[in-house]
């Protein structure tokens, strides 16, 4: 029979440290108040926050503050060479703002983006990019729920979404004059 242990409390570090639990949760949260916490108080909490094995629960966190720290993006084909290159620049732009990248993987299938981008938005995710193909319906439904998302995709509704499309046929026009200029056709 195994015995499980259970989690430290903020109540337990306090303890430890002979302080409050909002001196500790001030602390470990990094959050300033009117009232300034010494240095010296800093170290000791943050010391036997470690001795203890205190680990913040982010879902507690999530609820005081309403923000996770948690961005999805759903994209269409993880397999994409230019997709993978895009996704690892989206995570080093979301890790510099502090926050993490979680990826869902569409498969090319409309219901299954849509269900993704559904479940990471119920779980308190702080907001989601749309890198495949969704519905209408489900772009406006976003819009009217006012969920936070970027649609990155060629998916033209004319909506007043917040999006971010490329032109294909003005790309290709501006490649083929290039080529032209150059004399190379």
């Amino acid at each position: 029979m195994s015995t499980k242990k259970s989690r430290v409390t903020i109540k337990e570090v306090a303890k430890a440290a002979n302080v409050s639990t909002a001196t500790v949760s001030r602390i470990l949260n990094n959050r300033d108040g009117e009232i300034k916490i010494s240095e010296e108080t800093k170290k000791l909490v943050n010391e036997k926050a470690k001795e203890l094995g205190f680990r913040l629960n982010p879902f507690a966190s999530a609820l005081r503050s309403r923000r996770s720290g948690l961005i999805g993006a759903v994209i269409r084909d993880i397999g994409d060479p230019f997709l993978a290159k895009l996704i690892k620049k989206v995570q080093k732009a979301a890790n510099e703002q502090g926050l993490e990248l979680l990826v869902g993987d569409s498969g090319y299938e409309e219901q299954a983006a849509e269900h993704q981008v559904s479940l990471m938005i119920s779980q308190m995710f702080d907001g989601v990019l749309i890198f495949t193909h969704t519905g209408k319906e489900f772009i406006e439904k976003l819009g009217r729920d006012s969920v936070p998302y970027v649609s990155i995709t060629g998916d033209y509704y004319n909506l007043e979404n917040p999006r971010v499309h490329t032109n294909d046929i003005q790309g290709v026009n501006m490649a083929i004059h290039h080529l032209v200029e150059l004399g190379q056709m």
